[in-house]
């Protein structure tokens, strides 16, 4: 597992204009070396290798910080952050540890994972983070948080169609939904019936790599209208 003066080395490299403390760092550590336990008993993430987990997981969230809304959720901004289809907290509970003044809400309808995110909650003291253990449809029959949300993020959860569907419920007017998409995002676009797509506008593309770990991808920001 790489340690703490390493993880820093490296994001600082890949990261120079954000800045993470020591406690940050060293709650990134900690996140990992719990997953990595975890991840032995509870299928979590299909990365089985810690060091993977790292590079993985850590640098890929981080990406964010390589889009113009990513400078926004830096510290002090202490706006309500939902992550749909949370799984492990990734890429939430992430984004949190480098800003703990958000407002995670953390959803996710596997109640092994969302016990999971419980206990990191516990260990680390990450009292923003709100872990739910349910179906997002349940929440929006509820009325739950709608339109009441600064942010959402998805990583690997659903097609933009659907992930629209839900962003509408929930998101604040303007605000702003960021997606983690592969190389076919534009197809997954151009599906989306034009009454919908209409809600939303695409503010930024961010294509990133991270040609040390072998890993990159596409960030997607939209704000609704």
């Amino acid at each position: 597992m790489r340690k703490t003066v390493q993880i820093s080395t490296e994001l600082k490299k890949e990261f120079p204009k954000v800045f993470f403390s020591k406690k940050n760092i060293a709650c990134f550590e900690q996140y990992f070396e719990i997953l990595f336990q975890w991840n032995k008993k509870i299928n979590l993430t299909a990365i089985r290798d810690p060091e993977q987990m790292i590079v993985k997981h850590l640098y890929d969230s981080l990406a964010i910080f390589k889009t113009s809304i990513g400078a926004a959720l830096q510290y002090p901004f202490s706006g309500s952050l939902l992550d749909m289809g949370s799984g492990a907290g990734i890429p939430g509970i992430l984004l949190l540890i480098s800003n703990p003044s958000l407002h995670l809400v953390s959803v996710d309808k596997s109640s092994k994972k969302i016990g999971f995110q419980e206990f990191i909650k516990s260990k680390l003291m990450l009292m923003n983070l709100h872990p739910i253990s349910e179906r997002l449809e349940a929440i929006m029959a509820r009325q739950d948080y709608k339109n009441s949300l600064d942010c959402i993020v998805s990583r690997a959860f659903d097609q933009i169609k659907d992930l629209f569907e839900y962003s509408r419920f929930f998101l604040k007017p303007n605000a702003h939904l960021i997606l983690w998409k592969g190389k076919e995002w534009k197809n997954e676009l151009n599906c989306v019936p034009a009454v919908l797509r209409e809600q939303f506008r695409l503010m930024e593309t961010c294509e990133y790599q991270f040609e040390r770990f072998d890993i990159g991808g596409t960030i997607l920001v939209f704000q609704i209208v």
